[in-house]
């Protein structure tokens, strides 16, 4: 009790004593504080850290033998990465997934690359190898891994050791190819071209461009008739009717039946005032002859009073349109200048009983019933 009467007793003079007196401020002894020491907390953190570092590289050597045996041989080309990608993607097309290869080669190089350097060396078998340990490999990478090593910066992909491939060897899948082959065209397909070309000269009023177009397609088709006949027809516009009688008269050589040409060089002689020489080219009959032949060969041979021409036309028109009453008509006139008298007023009663002709005809053709039954009965008298 002594003790505490005596720590009052010390506090009350202590209270009593103004604030600012610093005389009266006097050290506390304050008991240490034991302090463990630190070599023990040394030596349990490097032995928990030893057993953590064990445990994980036994865990590593049992969960992937198959990595680590075949990592070894493909560690050495981790600054060739990308080489490897360019090789596999050039000679084998159906290997997938290039970036996960990528990545369990860049995590088991970077201790790698610090320590132990070399050459930039690979062979394409060792590049299958690794290609075919990637798949393996994709299960290991969701573990991960401490490394015993201190972490070391990986150093960057040197640019130049990707190898650029041509575009030649490895082509594009849908690319197109354009083939250009040479095609001789035949003359009927180069007369064709040659009229079409004609054909927009003349709409374009170039009568010298349709001229030469015309030539160059009847050179290679000599014997297109319609062709032949629209150039004679261009030279006699022009004035030189020389030669679209001469081109008209080659076409005739060619085929000695056209009625076609016979009458383009018939109508032309016509226009030029030569009705006698129109008659020419229409003297050969054909055996097949047409109405506008056979019209046009009676009609000149008449007027030029070629009488066995004009007969043999007439005939030939009546066989072809027998109720055509003009055809009858003309065949009478004819008769009865070949002193048929008979065939004459026969014709001449067929022509009345048919339709075609005018009233005139009409009674043209009784005057001459009355004169040829007047010349009967002469003749029956004598």
């Amino acid at each position: 009790m002594s003790a505490i009467n005596h720590a009052l007793s010390k506090l009350a003079e202590q209270k009593a004593k103004p604030a600012g007196d610093a005389s009266s401020i006097q050290r506390a002894d304050i008991a240490p504080v034991k302090q463990q020491k630190p070599w023990l907390w040394l030596i349990a953190g490097f032995g928990l850290s030893l057993g953590v570092g064990s445990w994980a590289v036994s865990q590593s050597n049992v969960t992937s033998p198959i990595v680590t045996s075949t990592a070894l041989d493909p560690i050495e080309v981790s600054a060739v990465v990308e080489p490897v990608a360019n090789h596999s993607v050039a000679n084998k097309p159906s290997i997938e997934k290039p970036v996960t290869a990528k990545s369990v080669t860049t995590k088991s190089v970077t201790a790698k690359q610090a320590t132990e350097p070399k050459a930039e060396s690979i062979k394409l078998a060792q590049v299958k190898s690794v290609a075919a340990a990637v798949p393996a490999a994709q299960s290991v990478t969701s573990q991960p891994v401490k490394p015993t090593a201190s972490k070391l910066p990986t150093a960057p992909k040197p640019p130049t050791a990707s190898k650029p491939t041509s575009p030649q060897s490895t082509p594009a899948i849908g690319e197109q190819t354009m083939q250009i082959e040479q095609v001789e065209l035949t003359p009927q397909q180069l007369a064709q071209r040659a009229l079409k070309r004609a054909q927009e000269a003349l709409n374009d009023q170039d009568m010298d461009e349709a001229i030469i177009r015309y030539r160059e397609a009847l050179s290679y088709s000599p014997d297109n008739e319609e062709t032949r006949q629209k150039l004679a027809v261009l030279y006699y516009g022009k004035g030189d009717e020389r030669r679209a009688y001469e081109l008209l008269q080659a076409g005739i050589k060619r085929n000695y039946d056209s009625e076609t040409l016979r009458l383009s060089l018939s109508k032309l002689l016509i226009r030029s005032g030569q009705d006698e020489s129109a008659l020419n080219p229409l003297q050969h009959l054909p055996r097949h002859a047409s109405r506008e032949y056979l019209e046009m060969r009676a009609a000149l041979s008449q007027k030029a009073k070629r009488t066995p021409m004009a007969l043999e036309s007439y005939q030939q028109l009546v066989k072809l349109e027998s109720e055509n009453a003009r055809w009858w008509l003309g065949l009478a006139i004819q008769q009865e200048r070949s002193l048929d008298l008979p065939s004459a007023t026969h014709s001449y009663q067929q022509a009345l009983t048919r339709v075609g002709i005018s009233s005139q005809s009409q009674t043209f053709i009784r005057d001459r019933l009355g004169v040829l039954a007047q010349l009967e009965e002469g003749s029956d008298a004598d």
